[in-house]
């Protein structure tokens, strides 16, 4: 059976399955698409759901000892590394409390709860190193910028600069006559924001981050947007020597396996696809955020909140990847 064929064909389940991650087997570009469980299985058996063991994610795993904080009806969403502190967001599903910040140590205990003073989904989280705060996605195609330390010991915050409208060109897949700041990264003094799309591609838009400390002005001055592959959940970039990758977290639906698809990050690259060189991997269900600290990897996912606990795959552990063996093979 051509691979093509394999792909598309067989059970209802594998095509949603393709579907879903849009990716196209036969792209000789494509240098691997490391699948980790027995193909037969995955594609054409009965027990599809309950034989997805992801060897080539979990060859990669170096830690999965820190709960994910998860209580009453929070979403897990977004994680990100401050200091020798683990950040991780959450929203409520049933939209009665606002959404909320988790405090870690590197041990994976709870230091602190902090409450947000809205009910966004907080896609993402990031620690701005150069300005020393923490952005944070929030309503309608805002973020929102904080002072880290008021993490670790305010139960309630508000953020020092708010209301950063980047939504412009990104529409909320739900919704395009709304704007949604679906996930954003920090790079040097850069700041990425990105837009969720379902089938077609997403957008991500550039901007210098610009603080003037003696005025305690802050601006955000575009520089560009590039379009990154459907299903993105969040990214985050890894260097090693003189080069620079970019890493997505794909995923969607909590019967479909996630994908951690990485490319060599180019300022002139308008588009990363499928024509573009990459590798990709797959994770179990229900990937959210993904940030990179010292060379490792931290993921985050929602399966292990109550609204998805018949998920597929039920991660309740921060999981820690290396990401050097992740981009070896590109």
């Amino acid at each position: 059976m051509g691979t093509k064929k394999f792909f598309f064909s067989v059970i209802a389940s594998s095509i949603l399955v393709a579907e879903a991650l849009t990716f196209d087997a036969t792209s000789a570009k494509v240098v691997q698409i490391a699948y980790s469980v027995n193909k037969d299985s995955f594609y054409g058996g009965d027990d599809y759901l309950g034989n997805k063991v992801y060897k080539h994610y979990y060859d990669n795993l170096v830690s999965n000892n820190m709960n994910i904080p998860i209580f009453n009806n929070m979403v897990p969403q977004g994680i990100a590394l401050y200091n020798e502190y683990i950040l991780t967001t959450s929203y409520d599903a049933n939209k009665e409390s606002n959404s909320c910040v988790y405090v870690l140590d590197k041990n994976g205990n709870l230091l602190n709860t902090c409450s947000l003073s809205n009910m966004a989904h907080v896609g993402g989280i990031a620690y701005d190193k150069i300005n020393n705060l923490v952005w944070i996605c929030g309503t309608n195609g805002c973020i929102d910028a904080y002072n880290p330390d008021d993490l670790l010991t305010n139960k309630v915050i508000t953020p020092l600069y708010a209301n950063f409208d980047v939504g412009d060109g990104l529409p909320n897949y739900k919704n395009p006559f709304l704007n949604s700041a679906a996930y954003l990264t920090i790079d040097g003094d850069n700041i990425y924001i990105g837009s969720f799309s379902l089938y077609t591609k997403g957008k991500v838009k550039k901007y210098k981050i610009i603080l003037n400390h003696e005025e305690r002005k802050l601006t955000l001055k575009y520089q560009g947007m590039f379009l990154v592959p459907s299903k993105v959940q969040g990214f985050t970039f890894y260097k090693k020597n003189d080069q620079k990758y970019i890493i997505f977290s794909r995923s969607y639906g909590k019967d479909y396996p996630s994908v951690i698809q990485i490319f060599k990050y180019d300022d002139k690259i308008s588009s990363y696809d499928n024509n573009v060189f990459n590798i990709a991997y797959e994770a179990p269900a229900m990937l959210e955020q993904i940030t990179c600290d010292q060379g490792l990897i931290y993921s985050i996912y929602e399966s292990g909140a109550k609204r998805y606990s018949d998920s597929s795959d039920v991660i309740t552990n921060i999981h820690v990847l290396d990401g050097e063996s992740l981009v070896r093979k590109l």
